[in-house]
């Protein structure tokens, strides 16, 4: 039983992983609390109109993104600034 108690005690990684802005799809961004499907959809097209985010300020570009929101979801993501590659795949048709 000592394995089932360790494995318990062990935080879930998945849990503690950030959701990358820049890769992210738009139901990876309708599942973070305060952002819907509408939410999600402006976020998709401020990315692929404005490039990469380079920093998590800029999706306060987003309307709809308000302080509050803003301060809710940002300890669940994060950037990885200057990657043209991921704008370039969201782009492609």
């Amino acid at each position: 039983m000592l394995p089932d108690r360790q494995s318990a005690a062990v935080p879930n990684r998945s849990s503690t992983r950030r959701l990358d802005l820049n890769r992210a799809t738009k139901q990876d961004l309708d599942a973070l609390p305060g952002v819907g499907p509408k939410l999600a959809e402006r976020i998709m097209k401020y990315r692929q109109s404005m490039g990469v985010f380079q920093s998590l300020d800029d999706l306060r570009g987003v309307k709809g993104i308000g302080k509050k929101t803003f301060e809710r979801i940002r300890p669940l993501v994060t950037v990885t600034p200057g990657d043209k590659s991921v704008d370039r795949e969201n782009n492609a048709t």
